[in-house]
């Protein structure tokens, strides 16, 4: 899991979706928005689309390793490099309801995200 730190409040949560732009990269939409002092995440898998909570729940605990493993040093080592610090919150939410490719699909997502520095 991530640490508690990376992950969103309330309040949080409902700047971010405020104040974000979207990116949509195959079965995802990350909600992507700046951040001052640390980065968040947010894995969102809607009951509309994955029915039972088995399946969701397996679906965010693989996507939130993905982030802890790939994404959060990522981020970090790019914000060390830069003078203005520039943390991301990533709000990421499923929009498929194939269970199969999600992983796959995942890290296809951060794999673009990365190379175009999340713009």
């Amino acid at each position: 899991m991530l640490p508690k730190k990376n992950c969103f409040n309330t309040k949080n949560f409902k700047l971010s979706m405020k104040y974000s732009y979207k990116v949509n990269i195959g079965s995802f939409l990350f909600l992507v928005s700046g951040e001052k002092f640390i980065p968040k995440f947010a894995v969102v898998v809607s009951k509309k689309k994955v029915k039972l909570a088995v399946y969701r729940n397996r679906i965010r605990r693989q996507l939130y390793e993905i982030i802890r493993l790939d994404l959060l040093p990522f981020i970090l080592n790019l914000s060390k490099n830069s003078k203005d610090k520039p943390y991301k919150n990533i709000i990421c939410i499923y929009q498929k309801k194939d269970l199969s490719s999600a992983k796959k699909d995942f890290l296809h997502a951060i794999k673009i995200l990365k190379k175009n520095n999340f713009r």
